[in-house]
């Protein structure tokens, strides 16, 4: 139902699929033995956490929402579509350990890797499952310098909800796009976080606004993020909920945009 609600079908329908588009995923890993995740590997793997030069996933995270983002082959023969852009390709980075967690770090690290590797590898879109509850800055530099160079910034905006200023940076920033999750019936879910970003600086600063009337709204975005069919380590399928399974449909509703019109 989630890939039919984002319109991903008729998108595929029409010829795009997300072809030609370079995605970077960060998050716990990934799992290239599952689904059709190795054919859509770019080569480019970073772990920031142990080091490892191959990809690899001890947590099922990162598995689990990259499959959202590009597993299956669309309209093809394979019988599991997970993914809303079947058609990219991706560069992986491990921010997080086995527990599924990271830190400030740890994501900076990443983040690096990515705009050092932006030099030679056309990456667009960066879809990031991650992120903490609070008013930091820690991370705002970085992800300023994504959008600089052309990385468009997709982040979970938490799973704080249902009481309101329980965003997590930095999926609060004005600079990234924060997902929240949606039901099937287009409500709202509980655990999503709610708005406002801080009003403090430099969430406050209109000159740091996408656009005059942002003002403080956050999550920019709702996805289908409730019983949404992902890739397990077991080699199946679990049926998840999270803003993390939700904005892998934005990243990858993003590639979508960008296989018909590049220069978005």
């Amino acid at each position: 139902w989630n890939l039919d609600r984002v319109g991903a079908p008729d998108c595929w329908d029409e010829g795009f699929t997300g072809q030609g588009i370079i995605v970077a995923h960060m998050d716990t890993g990934v799992n290239l033995g599952l689904g059709l995740l190795a054919g859509k590997w770019a080569g480019y793997w970073y772990d920031s956490i142990n080091g490892q030069p191959a990809p690899y996933d001890d947590n099922g995270h990162g598995t689990a929402t990259i499959s959202v983002l590009l597993d299956g082959d669309g309209h093809g023969p394979y019988p599991y579509d997970a993914g809303v852009a079947p058609g990219v390709t991706f560069v992986a980075s491990k921010c997080l350990n086995h527990s599924g967690l990271g830190t400030t770090e740890t994501m900076l690290d990443s983040l690096q890797w990515f705009a050092d590797l932006k030099a030679t590898v056309d990456i667009r879109v960066l879809s990031a499952s991650t992120g903490a509850y609070g008013a930091s800055t820690d991370l705002w530099p970085a992800v300023e310098t994504l959008k600089t160079i052309g990385i468009f910034p997709v982040f979970a905006i938490g799973n704080g909800g249902p009481n309101p200023e329980t965003t997590a940076f930095p999926g609060n920033y004005p600079l990234t796009l924060g997902v929240g999750s949606s039901t099937s019936n287009d409500f709202v879910a509980s655990h999503s976080s709610r708005g406002p970003a801080p009003d403090l600086a430099p969430w406050n600063a209109p000159n740091n606004w996408y656009t005059l009337d942002w003002n403080l709204i956050k999550p920019d975005l709702l996805a289908p993020g409730v019983g949404i069919a992902c890739l397990n380590l077991q080699g199946g399928y679990s049926y998840l909920d999270g803003t993390s399974v939700a904005s892998p449909h934005v990243a990858g509703a993003a590639a979508l945009l960008l296989s018909k019109n590049g220069s978005l």
